[in-house]
């Protein structure tokens, strides 16, 4: 006995009629008296009694439902515990990304959860940047800045690029200090922020190598310092000295690991991302021009 014709016969039941059952369920009216149909020739009576616009439960169907009720419990709770035991044997989609990158991502997690969701999987996210060349055996995904990595490694593509712009606080009045970056901080926004300060004649009186922690600073004191465009951008505290500044401008490519990529967990959150920065580049390119009170 097929188990969608007992889970029909309730869903008819408690809708009383083959128009009200085939909209619910999304079937054709025909479809749901054929089933209907077999379901009777094989019990052997009718379960319905056929009235003017609507069904009525025979004593045979009456002395069913109950029983049909419980198998149709049962049924359902067999797919939902095969469903949660299906997402707990999937391994975790990792991807391995900069701490600006991931806070980025952190902003539109939405689909990243969606797709998460629709995976049945983890999507975890490694923003330690002291981590990365570690994480790159782990991480079935991997977001890096500047120069494309050995394309040995994994399927390359360029997926956007990070703006960086000079921003100070709208109340600090003429900034009267650089707040620097540390010098293990990779790229060359250090020594960019240093020869600005040099050039303005600005000392620089802190130093964060987390965008993070300068965003925090700058915003609690009289300062200037570097921030990714779409952290700067959208903070209606700040104003935009500079920016995007173009030789700070860095390429992001997304590396799949190539032994990982035929994985649908994988390809599909690879997607994804995909759409994310295609969708939001802008933002995170610094290309999206906020409207900045004035001083």
């Amino acid at each position: 006995m097929d188990i969608n014709h007992i889970s029909l016969f309730v869903l008819i039941a408690d809708c009383g009629s083959l128009s009200r059952t085939a909209a619910k369920s999304g079937l054709s009216q025909p479809t749901v008296s054929r089933n209907l149909k077999d379901l009777e020739e094989l019990i052997g009576a009718p379960l319905f009694e056929r009235l003017p616009n609507h069904l009525e439960l025979t004593a045979m169907g009456q002395q069913l439902l109950e029983p049909a009720r419980a198998v149709k419990s049962a049924a359902d709770a067999f797919a939902f515990e095969a469903k949660v035991a299906a997402q707990a044997g999937l391994p975790p989609v990792r991807i391995s990304a900069t701490q600006s990158v991931s806070s980025f991502l952190a902003r539109h997690a939405a689909e990243l959860q969606q797709a998460a969701r629709n995976n049945g999987t983890e999507v975890q996210i490694d923003p330690d940047r002291t981590a990365l060349l570690l994480a790159d055996r782990q991480a079935e995904i991997m977001l890096r800045l500047r120069r494309i990595p050995d394309s040995g490694a994994g399927i390359v593509r360029r997926v956007g690029s990070l703006g960086v712009g000079l921003y100070a606080a709208q109340t600090a009045g003429e900034p009267d200090h650089v707040i620097g970056l540390t010098a293990n901080r990779p790229g060359p926004q250090p020594q960019w922020l240093d020869g600005y300060a040099s050039s303005s004649g600005l000392p620089i009186v802190l130093r964060f190598s987390d965008y993070y922690l300068r965003h925090q600073a700058v915003n609690a004191g009289t300062g200037l310092t570097l921030l990714p465009s779409f952290c700067g951008d959208s903070d209606s505290r700040l104003r935009k000295l500079e920016g995007p500044i173009a030789e700070l401008q860095e390429d992001i490519f997304m590396i799949v690991q190539k032994d990982k990529a035929q994985a649908a967990s994988v390809r599909k959150v690879a997607d994804v991302l995909a759409v994310i920065f295609a969708t939001h580049g802008h933002e995170l390119s610094g290309a999206a021009q906020t409207t900045q009170p004035p001083a």
